[in-house]
């Protein structure tokens, strides 16, 4: 990885962790309340935007365990780090602007974090995936964006 995508990839992470911290004391807050968790369906709206930064903070971890450019896990890889890393901006802002409505309704947390997690993210992960995936099988095949020999 060059310098500005170690910055970007380095950032992600950084505002990962930021959202982690401010998800985990909103949950913590839905959570204390009572009669406020019904069930399992419940726990998956609560645990479902954060997802997004914790496969962004792994991923990036993997590409940078990943040696090779040329691998489809690598490219799978970046493909769902790039748009986790892309998404996260989208829940950072909601609680920034709206960190009180989310804190007390649960129908806000559900509407402004839950929903666009699996209708927004989900599916972009899953493209991005097999996009990257298929970059990187075509780079492995045809030598595209790596060192020649002899030039």
């Amino acid at each position: 990885m060059k310098g500005i995508d170690r910055l970007a990839a380095g950032g992600a992470v950084f505002v990962s962790l930021i959202l982690l911290l401010c998800l985990a004391l909103v949950i913590g807050g839905h959570v204390m309340k009572r009669a406020s968790v019904g069930g399992r369906d419940d726990w998956l709206i609560f645990l479902l935007p954060v997802f997004p930064p914790v496969v962004t903070i792994l991923s990036w971890a993997g590409v940078r365990w990943v040696p090779h450019p040329r691998t489809l896990i690598r490219g799978f890889l970046v493909g769902v780090a790039s748009v986790s890393s892309v998404y996260i901006l989208i829940p950072a802002v909601y609680l920034v602007w709206q960190y009180r409505l989310i804190a007390a309704d649960g129908t806000a947390y559900w509407g402004l974090l839950a929903m666009p997690a699996f209708w927004l993210w989900l599916p972009a992960a899953a493209v991005a995936a097999v996009g990257g995936t298929t970059v990187a099988a075509v780079r492995a095949r045809y030598g595209f964006g790596g060192k020649r020999r002899g030039w």
